[in-house]
């Protein structure tokens, strides 16, 4: 990541999420991004920091977060007799299918915001040809400034209020 860059994610102070929630996030937002095409995986563009930032704005988000990574684990557990980072990418998928169909609300909230982090990220934004940075000092090209658009105001004569 470039560590001069305004869009880097900040890095979370205090995490919620034990190292084993957070190495299985990583594990789960890959493969619903995963690295292709010269573009990073979600977790190469920390798009994990992304998820539990925003799921800590509320105890209802972080609720749902790691309620839904235990509800993953113990799928993966009872269809494979494994945890999730020792599957292959196939069964990875179809744990994270049983999931979705099981929990839709946890589902639905991680793919939105594992979509937003990777979508708003630096890394991804320069690999997709777009332009990365604060608008100034460059900022935008504009139109001239036509005055005529001002004649009317001016024309009013000056006003104040009482």
């Amino acid at each position: 990541m470039d560590t001069e860059n305004p869009l880097r994610r900040p890095v979370l102070k205090t995490s919620f999420l034990s190292r084993d929630q957070q190495k299985l996030l990583s594990t789960v937002i890959n493969v619903i991004i995963p690295a292709s095409n010269g573009y990073p995986s979600a977790s190469g563009a920390d798009v994990a920091t992304h998820v539990e930032s925003s799921a800590s704005t509320s105890s209802a988000m972080r609720n749902l977060l790691t309620s839904g990574l235990q509800a993953i684990e113990v799928t993966s557990g009872r269809a494979y007799r494994k945890g999730l980072a020792e599957l292959t990418y196939e069964q990875r998928e179809s744990v994270l299918s049983k999931i979705e169909s099981a929990s839709p609300e946890f589902f639905n909230v991680l793919i939105q915001q594992t979509y937003s982090g990777y979508y708003t990220n630096s890394d991804v934004l320069r690999a997709k040809g777009i332009r990365v940075g604060a608008p100034q000092p460059e900022g935008f090209q504009m139109e001239p400034f036509q005055e005529s658009l001002l004649e009317r105001v001016r024309s009013s004569g000056t006003k104040y209020r009482t």
